[in-house]
């Protein structure tokens, strides 16, 4: 019963030393690129939060809510995809996605539409 043991914790171990060279594909890479996190400055907005009751954003970490401080700007308006801090007359944009555009798509082709060629009939009739 010993031995049986001891193998299966030499296999354990053996199987353990083996995992420390795979990489998880879903740890975020050693160097991440953002913005400072400082109060009002940087695209720090990390999350939104919309419901019939409230609205509220993680903004650097901190969760302010609509109306609130971040820093010496006040949050003055929430979307799904951005916040608007006021600061005296200056306001400052903060998105959530920060260099996506958002794009209307066109009406000749929706998507997953197949593509239709001018002049190209589909149908194919017999003579």
């Amino acid at each position: 019963m010993a031995a049986t043991l001891g193998a299966a914790a030499w296999m354990l171990a053996s199987v353990c030393a083996h995992a420390e060279g795979v990489i998880d594909p879903t740890r975020p890479p050693d160097a991440v690129e953002t913005a400072p996190d400082t109060p009002g400055g940087g695209t720090g907005l990390q999350s939104v939060m919309i419901s019939d009751t409230r609205k509220a954003a993680i903004i650097g970490g901190q969760l302010v809510q609509l109306g609130q401080k971040y820093g010496d700007a006040t949050l003055v308006r929430v979307t799904e995809v951005e916040v608007t801090l006021a600061r005296g007359r200056e306001t400052q944009v903060l998105y959530l996605f920060p260099g996506i555009e958002k794009k209307m798509a066109s009406a000749d082709k929706l998507p997953g539409e197949p593509r239709r060629v001018p002049g190209k009939s589909k149908s194919r009739g017999t003579r």
